[in-house]
């Protein structure tokens, strides 16, 4: 992920999200975080919470899901503080992350897409984003 400043003035206090599928029916593994790679960045990564009721896809109904998401897996959010970035600068965060096979061992299917999701916050001030730059699928 990379996040730029293109705007006219430096901008301070922004926290990166990252929304990654991680656990599905019976808190099988989907992917792990095996590294964050992030420089000058404090990042966190917190365990999948539990308290969202959704209800995960099962392995059986594999064949007719063309996405794994946030609505139909646990989650695990990825919290980077990028602190002030100057104008015209970035910074570029890479994640590894690994496939547990076992999950998707048991069932035949063709494909299916795993969606994370990515926003910007930003704290005590006002970010002014174009329509559509806001929040990101990947």
């Amino acid at each position: 992920i990379q996040v730029q400043n293109l705007g006219c003035y430096p901008i301070q206090n922004l926290t990166l999200h990252m929304s990654l599928p991680a656990l599905g029916h019976h808190q099988s593994p989907i992917l792990s975080v095996t590294r964050v790679l992030a420089q000058n960045l404090t990042c966190a990564l917190p365990p999948p919470e539990e308290g969202t009721p959704l209800t995960p896809v099962l392995p059986r109904d594999l064949p007719h899901t063309d996405r794994l998401d946030c609505s139909n897996t646990r989650c695990q959010e990825l919290r980077c503080r990028l602190g002030r970035l100057e104008r015209g600068r970035g910074v570029s965060i890479q994640i590894l992350r690994v496939l547990h096979q076992s999950f998707f061992s048991r069932v035949k299917f063709r494909s299916v897409r795993i969606i994370s999701s990515v926003w910007l916050g930003v704290t005590g001030g006002v970010l002014v984003l174009e329509e559509g730059a806001q929040r990101r699928e990947v």
